[in-house]
């Protein structure tokens, strides 16, 4: 569980870091405050900096991300944030309930997301 957790994390934190990147180098101006992802998608300006396809790709990691970041699942239902269910993962063992590796299917979107928006974002470059 806590590798897949991780990788929605670091996922979230290497796309809130390009979309600042870009920002600041085409604005010349760097962010003052506490600008998470989400703030920077939805609060900047991003007219003539991004393009459209390239933040609603990054709007499909913040839920993950702050679900992962404030621990959600853990407060709603811990045992569930333990143990998942099998629709919630990969079922490893083969076994009905024997282990299921929660957040996997949602780390395998989210690392798939964050290499299209890195691709669009530097691939030309």
């Amino acid at each position: 569980m806590g590798l897949f957790a991780s990788c929605i994390l670091t996922c979230g934190a290497i796309v809130e870091r390009c979309l600042k990147l870009e920002y600041e180098s085409k604005k010349g101006e760097f962010l003052k405050g506490r600008w998470t992802l989400g703030r920077c998608i939805y609060e900047l300006d991003w007219d003539g900096i991004l393009s459209p396809g390239i933040l609603d790709l990054a709007k499909d990691i913040v839920n993950p991300r702050n679900s992962r970041t404030h621990a959600l699942l853990e407060h709603s239902d811990p045992y569930l944030a333990m143990f998942g269910e099998p629709q919630d993962g990969t079922d490893v063992l083969g076994s009905p309930g024997s282990l299921t590796e929660v957040y996997r299917r949602e780390a395998s979107d989210v690392l798939e997301t964050t290499l299209e928006i890195l691709q669009r974002l530097y691939s030309s470059q």
